[in-house]
This record gives structure tokens, sequence and C-alpha cells, in this order.
């Protein structure tokens, strides 16, 4: 799958994902506002920008076709979502002023990381041994 976007004869820029040879369009967010997908991950979930006047443009994600924005920085005016992985993790940059900033979102993709399933078995093992040590110390007649 790719990710870009075309031109229509008016002049409007839509977000588009390709499948091979076939392109499907992705929804315009509100106003109709040029949008230009950049990237897509293994999910489906595709990101890229969206033009909100003539000089600002925001960060967009798409699930499916839904466009949504994704937070600007605080005082931010401008956003563009770059690359998006298969754990929701979006990189881009912001604008707040002059200044532009190197950025990350996290989507939650609902998949636990490999950390998270660790520290969830070692929990379950030290409740095992605590439960195995309390009946061994009941058995024995120490409590």
């Amino acid at each position: 799958m790719a990710a870009g976007w075309i031109e229509t004869s008016d002049s409007k820029i839509l977000p588009t994902i390709w499948n091979g040879i076939v392109p499907t369009l992705l929804g315009a967010p509100v106003d109709n506002r040029d949008s230009r997908a950049v990237s897509i991950n293994n999910l489906g979930q595709v990101v890229g920008f969206t033009s909100t006047d003539q000089t600002n443009v925001e960060a967009t994600i798409w699930n499916g076709t839904t466009p949504s924005y994704l937070p600007n920085l605080p005082g931010g005016q401008d956003s563009l979502a770059l690359c998006i992985n298969d754990l929701g993790q979006i990189v881009g940059y912001a604008g707040v002023g002059e200044y532009i900033d190197a950025v990350t979102w996290s989507i939650d993709s609902g998949v636990p990381e490999p950390s998270t399933w660790a520290m969830m078995l070692l929990g379950f093992v030290g409740l095992g041994f605590i439960a195995y040590r309390r009946t061994n110390k009941a058995a024995s007649g120490t409590v």
C-alpha cells in the first residue's frame, strides 16, 4: 500500500491510498480543505496533513476514511505528521511562533508492548510464589 494525494480538475487536493494501482480516496476534513496522506502502516492507519487556510497546516490521521486532527503544541498553529509505525507512534514536526520542533504522537493501538507482557508475567510469578509460601507455612504449622 502507498499513501499520497491526487489533484482534481478543480485544483482540489485529496488524500489517497493505493493498493497496487487501485486508488482509494480518504475522507476530507470539514470545510473540504486540501489534505495530503504521507504515510500508512500495516494496520491501515494513515497520517499526513490538512491545510487549514492558505498558510497553516494541521497534522491529520485517518482511521479508515475518517480524518481526525492530531493535537498541536501549546500555542502552536502548524503541524505535520510524517510517519506512523504499527504501534501507532507518529513522528512529525510542529511549529510555535518562529520555531519548529520534532514531535511524536501516540495512538493507543490496543496491543501491549513486550515490556508490558513481561511485567505482567513477573507479577503473576510473584503472586504465585507468595501463595506457595503461605500454603507451605500453614502446612508446617508456622505462620
